[in-house]
């Protein structure tokens, strides 16, 4: 990201992780007082497993593109 632009994408992305987290505050009491613990610790278990295929396959298509192997990639900075 360009230096000029840098300071309002931070700006951006800090925002949007305040709201995440005080959304998140906001229903936690609430969830857990009407479900138990175990809702909770499912719910966020499921979020980390969607990020974890997300990434995983994310990582795999830029690999993909970047040239196949490892062995092309490390020979590509000679």
């Amino acid at each position: 990201m360009p230096t000029r632009i840098r300071s309002n994408g931070m700006s951006i992305a800090l925002l949007i992780n305040q709201a995440v987290s005080t959304g998140i505050a906001a229903m936690f009491l609430p969830t857990v007082g009407k479900y138990g613990y175990s809702t909770m610790f499912f719910g966020f278990a499921a979020c980390t497993v969607l990020y974890f295929i997300t990434a995983a396959y994310s990582c795999r298509n830029e690999r993909q593109d970047a040239g196949g192997n490892r062995s092309t990639l490390e020979g590509a900075g000679r």
